[in-house]
């Protein structure tokens, strides 16, 4: 809450999954200011990974993020918004602040 990100090699905040039993529900991102992250993208999810994001989380484990709170976030040069994969909780695009330079606000995969 309240951080600020910019130009970092991940996104501004990145919650990732890689392994079967790896819990990463319930989180909450919200009121940080994002710009111009996931530089150097998270080659794990190849092809899946996409590049510039603000907030990225995505499971390769067996079991989908659930209840995540996503809102309340500035996120700004960056192609996606929030990028997500294997992930249940809905995030509705008026939850959070994109500028005129974020070609896709949400993308749920």
């Amino acid at each position: 809450m309240d951080n600020v990100a910019q130009g970092n090699g991940l996104a501004g905040v990145t919650l990732h999954s890689h392994a079967p039993g790896q819990d990463l529900d319930g989180n909450v991102i919200t009121g940080n200011r994002l710009s111009n992250d996931n530089l150097d993208p998270d080659h794990d999810f190849s092809p899946f990974d996409p590049s510039p994001t603000g907030i990225y989380i995505a499971s390769q484990g067996v079991k989908p993020v659930a209840g995540t709170v996503i809102q309340d976030n500035d996120i700004s040069d960056v192609y996606y918004g929030i990028w997500t994969l294997n992930v249940t909780t809905t995030i509705p695009v008026s939850a959070n602040h994109f500028a005129k330079d974020v070609t896709v606000p949400v993308l749920q995969q």
